[in-house]
């Protein structure tokens, strides 16, 4: 049963991530680079207990973009979360080298945060590497910065790994003593990756005192708040230990096997091997010799393919050593006694461990000296700035009065100047905005008046020239019965080009129109209400093309011109069916609300645009295709900036093979 509540607890944390979906969501929004730059950083950093590879991916694209913009702090960060990747893929000296070079940058702009993370991602490569007085020099550091900034994930996370650094050393008391602080950092945080330690320390002490119901009791409360399977491996693992501990080998087995599971999924190769190892020991104490030894033998081939030397190795040779005994293989034996016999001359000596309190000492000494020196020289600095300030009161008091007395002679003469520069100053700002107005608007005019005359001699032309043309030849051949299937086709022609035409002079009528609405027009209206108007003007190209319009849920309501709007929405949905050779043709309306904008969305799966004229589709009579491959005038989208434009918005697109989206905005103050 206990089983069963652990998967389905499993199952629900998964669904409920929301903090990666919440930062995937807002990736796909933001246009500003750094913004996307710490995004992908944050994701690399969700990711790193989920899904290594995923880790990486986004830490590398955040690291090209943070170079391309010369962006220091996403460039540390990015580094930093490359340092994690390959710490649990147990590529220690490439972690060390990204950490490093994350921890200079973070140096250079100061960035306390920064700063202690890599000091304690190198803290922990030095361990896994055998180099205990290393380690817990970056350790202690990074608690020092942590504690400063008030950066209680990374506290909790340095102090658990200081308590296992002790644990590996053989010293249980000073172990207990840093997990029960990394415990109660967590117990006053909301942090979402450090939460469940809470539970976690408090299981550890449980078992620890032989109160395994208790212990149990926790690990499931734990379990409930992990929301990656790193977290969820250390409670699995956990409560195997307890079972284990209690000689309840079936049960023990079980969650050893589901840590491993769920461990691998997530790529940490460091973990994985700590559970690996557990269960060989399981194995072993269940005297089934072979199935241990075949898992040690798997994680010795690993190691000989890496660059990893950890104090797991100790462990490791010490089960494979027991094992070779018990099946009789005394040559084996004796190698992995030598190697163990090796590490422990280099790596558990209780020098080090001798060593390891007093730099704690040290540096503990050391902060609280420089604390006490701050506190005194902060006490000199302020009696120095409290006589100094005595000394400038008094003369200030009398310089007052004297400029007081000279201020009082020349106000008159000041302020009468004054207000005349004044009233000068406004008159000439006045008339520059009016002329630099009138300006603007002389320039626009200029060219729509330069496209008008181009639709003169060119765009009205030619289906008038077409008509004139046919027109004479029907009446050479209108006589001759052999030529009416040619005068037919003349009269087509002569239909078509006459369509062309009305449609130009229906759409430059439309453009023209445009700035003719005036604010006063505006008034509140839906977005459903307007998407209704236009479905009811095309109601027969929905019907023939097999079209299907979205909508948001829910009523969208905002303040605008509707005639307007409403040909702004007709030529982006009339355009996705147009240009689209899809079976089922579908439109996406979106909204957003933004802080002083409306910001609306057109979706199509039609055919998509060229990116090559993502600067050109907005002009006038700008056509992409010729009238032979899809009908239209050009002056679609020109229309649609026009109103978007004096709706104090913007207008844009973005398009692949899967179709384009064409967004708009209008002015809230516009309302």
């Amino acid at each position: 049963m206990l089983c069963l509540f652990l998967l389905s607890c499993y199952s629900k944390v998964i669904a409920e991530n929301t903090v990666i979906d919440s930062l995937q969501n807002r990736l796909e929004n933001i246009r500003d680079k750094k913004e996307q730059i710490d995004i992908l950083n944050q994701l690399s950093y969700e990711f790193y207990q989920i899904d290594i590879q995923k880790s990486f991916d986004y830490a590398t694209t955040s690291l090209e973009l943070a170079k391309m913009i010369d962006y220091q702090k996403g460039t540390a960060q990015a580094l930093r979360y490359l340092g994690i990747g390959y710490m649990v893929r147990q590529n220690f000296p490439k972690s060390i080298a990204k950490n490093q070079a994350s921890l200079e940058i973070a140096r250079q702009i100061n960035d306390t945060v920064l700063i202690a993370g890599a000091l304690n991602n190198i803290g922990i490569n030095y361990e896994r590497l055998g180099l205990p007085k290393e380690a817990i020099t970056y350790y202690l550091e990074s608690l020092q910065y942590s504690k400063a900034n008030g950066d209680d994930r990374m506290l909790c996370f340095t102090y658990r790994n200081v308590a296992f650094l002790y644990q590996k050393l053989g010293d249980e008391a000073k172990a207990i003593e840093f997990f029960n602080k990394g415990g109660e950092v967590a117990r006053n945080s909301d942090h979402h990756m450090i939460v469940y330690i809470a539970d976690l320390t408090d299981a550890s002490n449980y078992r620890r005192n032989g109160q395994y119901q208790a212990a149990i009791e926790s690990l499931n409360k734990a379990f409930t708040l992990c929301t990656n399977n790193y977290s969820r491996g250390v409670v699995l693992n956990d409560m195997a230990t307890i079972y284990q501990e209690q000689k309840d080998w079936t049960k023990a087995l079980n969650y050893f096997q589901q840590a491993i599971t769920i461990i691998e999924k997530s790529g940490n190769r460091d973990h994985l091997e700590e559970a690996q190892l557990s269960l060989a020991e399981l194995l072993y104490q269940k005297e089934d010799y072979a199935k241990s030894l075949q898992i040690l033998e798997a994680i010795r081939a690993e190691r000989s393919t890496g660059n990893n030397f950890s104090f797991q190795d100790k462990r490791l040779y010490e089960l494979l050593a027991n094992n070779y005994e018990k099946l009789g293989d005394h040559e084996a034996e004796a190698g992995a006694f030598r190697q163990l016999v090796i590490l422990q001359d280099s790596i558990y000596d209780g020098d080090k461990l001798n060593l390891l309190a007093a730099m704690e000492a040290k540096y503990e000494t050391q902060e609280q000296e420089r604390e006490n020196a701050l506190l005194r020289a902060q006490q000199e600095q302020n009696q120095l700035v409290l006589q100094q300030r005595k000394k400038v009161t008094f003369y200030m008091i009398l310089l007052t009065i004297l400029v007081s007395l000279v201020a009082l002679l020349l106000l008159r003469a000041y302020q009468g100047k004054r207000k005349f520069n004044q009233i000068l100053q406004q008159q000439v700002a006045q008339q520059t905005r009016a002329l630099q107005a009138t300006n603007d608007h002389l320039k626009a005019s200029n060219i729509e008046l330069e496209r008008f005359a181009y639709i003169a001699s060119h765009d009205l032309k030619e289906p008038l020239r077409n008509i004139a043309s046919f027109a004479g030849l029907i009446e050479r051949k209108i006589d001759d019965p052999k030529e009416r299937p040619q005068v037919m086709e003349y009269l087509d022609f002569i239909k078509r080009n006459a369509r062309q035409m009305n449609h130009l002079i229906r759409d430059v009528l439309e453009y023209s129109r445009v700035e003719s609405g005036r604010k006063d027009e505006a008034r509140e209206t839906t977005l459903r209400e307007l998407i209704g108007q236009v479905q009811q003007s095309i109601l027969t190209d929905l019907q023939e093309k097999n079209v299907k319009i979205n909508l948001p849920s829910g009523s969208v309501r905002f303040f605008a011109i509707p005639s307007q709007l409403f040909l702004v929405f007709k030529n982006l949905i009339s355009n996705g069916i147009k240009y689209n050779t899809k079976p089922e043709k579908v439109i996406e309306v979106t909204y957003q609300d933004l802080d002083t904008h409306h910001q609306f969305c057109v979706r199509d799966n039609g055919i998509g645009i060229d990116p090559q004229y993502q600067d050109q589709i907005f002009e006038m009579f700008k056509r992409l295709h010729s009238r032979q491959e899809y009908q239209g005038t050009g002056l679609g989208l020109a229309i649609c900036k026009k109103i978007v434009k004096n709706a104090g918005g913007d207008i844009w697109y973005e398009s692949s093979e899967e179709g384009s989206q064409f967004y708009f905005t209008i002015a809230k103050h516009h309302s």
